[in-house]
């Protein structure tokens, strides 16, 4: 039975509700490549180990590139389409017509809802940060500093992920290796005989074989704690990668703006002040809801496995 990938990350970050802030999670260019190799796989189309002539890989390689292309393209056409809906937001409040507190109970009444969503504290916490971050340069307060001073805050934080992320990978398999390896010790112990030889045919099975009985070999507890640490590893990942199109999505508003008959030099900053206005709201939603340390409100990913165990 073929397992619906984009649907599960869909689902899983946001059940669609943060739609109009960083367009299909099912969508990310990198999963939809991800998606197309293990079709070729379970298809038996995947070049992977096998051998090809000249011809054959040049045309491989042309098909990759076009399909990147595309995807390239699809991504720039979303991030465009999820800017659009942003301004829509956002252009009152900038030109004046919309006033501090009516659009700050609009902002506090989406967050809330948005909150509630899966794993929607964690998004809104991002969204929050990437609408500040990118609000801070277009609003080019402080003769720009305050925007180049961001950029290296984000620049700094990108590789701060990025330590992390490659930190988590490896513990993840630290600890599948170990767990492995203590299960196939565990195996070999049952296969041992009173008399001190090995069961007959043991010493034949393949190495498939043996990571399967391995792997079979893990105890519940060790495998609960994998799972933890591996679905930390993709939430956080995932979190990394919409982040990157809720900026570029500010990018292409600003791009709709000034195309616009709404804009001037002047109405510029203050569309960034009104991103900068909803980030804030954003970011006290969130606060309240943790502070309210509700059952239904809980921060991480929204797929908590120690409630599974039963």
């Amino acid at each position: 039975e073929n397992i619906d990938i984009k649907n599960i990350v869909r689902a899983l970050f946001g059940g669609g509700e943060f739609d109009e802030i960083m367009g299909d999670a099912g969508e990310i260019p990198l999963l939809r490549r991800m998606v197309e190799k293990e079709a070729e796989v379970r298809d038996g189309t995947d070049v992977e180990d096998k051998e090809e002539d000249d011809e054959t890989r040049k045309a491989r390689e042309e098909k990759e590139r076009e399909l990147e292309d595309q995807m390239e393209k699809d991504e720039e056409e979303m991030c465009f389409e999820v800017g659009r809906k942003l301004l829509a937001r956002l252009e009152g409040r900038a030109l004046g017509q919309v006033n501090d507190k009516v659009f700050a109970t609009q902002c506090c009444e989406w967050a809330d809802s948005l909150c509630r969503a899966p794993g929607g504290l964690d998004l809104v916490r991002m969204t929050s940060k990437a609408w500040r971050q990118k609000a801070k340069i277009y609003a080019r307060r402080m003769w720009g500093l305050e925007g180049i001073w961001t950029r290296f805050q984000d620049l700094a934080g990108k590789i701060s992920q990025g330590t992390s992320l490659i930190k988590g990978a490896l513990t993840a398999s630290r600890l599948t290796r170990n767990a492995m390896q203590k299960g196939e010790r565990a195996k070999n112990a049952t296969n041992v005989s009173v008399d001190g030889g090995m069961e007959e045919g043991a010493s034949s099975q393949s190495d498939d074989d043996d990571d399967e009985d391995a792997m079979e070999g893990i105890d519940k507890e060790e495998m609960l704690k994998i799972a933890k640490v591996s679905l930390d590893v993709i939430w956080r990942f995932g979190l990394f990668l919409l982040q990157g199109r809720v900026r570029s999505s500010v990018d292409a508003m600003f791009t709709v703006f000034r195309n616009s008959s709404h804009y001037s030099k002047e109405s510029e900053p203050q569309l960034a002040l009104a991103l900068l206005e909803i980030s804030k709201h954003f970011r006290d939603r969130y606060d309240a809801a943790v502070a309210a340390n509700s059952t239904e409100m809980r921060t991480g990913v929204p797929i908590h496995l120690d409630e599974m165990e039963e």
